[in-house]
């Protein structure tokens, strides 16, 4: 009943369904409160500019959790690291921000 509500994303042993799942509710949390902001401040929401915006957020945050699990786990860069959970997370939002920073000057 505790690995139930195990929502630790990071690290080797963590399936990635888990991620795939926080990454879904982030994205509708986000839709569902700008569809609320909008209805309450009476304007139109241009739904095809923020579903672009957030599908968007959603392969940045793939492409780097996904390769940080693989620089993390699977090459010899930190080959005497104990705690590769540390690298994926370092390596995670270091690729987020290179990548976000990439899309914003393209």
């Amino acid at each position: 009943m505790n690995k139930l509500f195990d929502y630790k994303i990071f690290g080797h042993d963590r399936p990635v369904l888990k991620f795939v799942i926080l990454i879904l509710s982030v994205l509708c949390a986000a839709l569902l409160g700008r569809y609320l902001f909008c209805l309450t401040d009476g304007s139109q929401m241009d739904w095809e500019e923020y579903s672009l915006f957030s599908m968007t957020l959603i392969v940045l945050s793939s492409i780097s959790y996904f390769a940080g699990r693989l620089i993390a786990y699977k090459t010899k860069l930190f080959s005497r690291v104990q705690n590769r959970d540390h690298i994926l997370i370092g390596c995670f939002f270091g690729l987020f921000i290179i990548l976000g920073v990439i899309l914003v000057i393209v």
